[in-house]
């Protein structure tokens, strides 16, 4: 049907401008206009019905079709899971604050992702008076326990290692342990740390190893 109504199209307007350019010839030519004027009149008819036969074109069909030839997928983002170790990290950071010598406030932090064991090495601020500088040590232990219980990663212990500016015989100064102490979850679940005292840190650990120069 498309393609009769095509060929009717096309015949009536070439007869149409045939009949046309007829017309003109004859009346330049003074010539009885009947023969042009019918075929421009019959090639008219032919062209408006050919054009009242075709079919509509739907914009809105051609859009949607074309809109269903290339769908558009949508991708889902997973997000990167943040490693235990770097969670525990920012943990102990935050928790001990800056360091007020020349030394790293967190001198190194391991974590063994099969036994779940945290191992902090961490230098214990200066202050005052020696028995600021050991209650400032505790503090610090028992605000890093408090923290790693209320995070979301599971530690099953915790070991902390403390250092001092040492001294030897020979008078060189050495970063060096002071104390070490280890803790288990037990023991950490156990802990009321609105309540608990200061001084009983260290009576507390399930491991735990002091400098004579360093105990109370």
């Amino acid at each position: 049907m498309e393609a009769i109504v095509a060929l009717l199209g096309i015949a009536g307007l070439l007869g149409f401008v045939g009949g046309v350019v007829w017309l003109l010839i004859s009346l330049a030519r003074r010539k009885a206009l009947r023969k042009p004027g019918m075929l421009t009149a019959t090639s008219t008819i032919v062209f408006i019905v050919a054009i009242v036969l075709a079919p509509p074109v739907d914009s809105d069909s051609q859009t949607s079709s074309v809109g269903e030839a290339q769908p558009t997928s949508t991708k889902v983002s997973t997000a990167t899971p943040v490693p235990d170790e770097y969670v525990l990290s920012q943990l102990v950071t935050r928790t001990l604050g800056n360091s007020n010598r020349e030394v790293e406030r967190v001198r190194n932090m391991a974590f063994d992702e099969d036994e779940r064991h945290l191992i902090i090495e961490w230098s214990i601020n200066d202050n005052l008076t020696g028995g600021l500088r050991k209650s400032g040590a505790k503090r610090d232990v028992l605000g890093v326990l408090e923290a790693i219980r209320d995070s979301t990663v599971v530690v099953s212990r915790v070991t902390m290692r403390g250092s001092r500016s040492l001294v030897d015989v020979y008078g060189n100064v050495t970063e060096g342990d002071v104390v070490r102490a280890s803790y288990d979850k037990e023991t950490i679940d156990r802990i009321n740390f609105e309540n608990v005292r200061t001084d009983n840190a260290w009576i507390i650990a399930d491991q735990i190893w002091i400098l004579p120069d360093f105990q109370d």
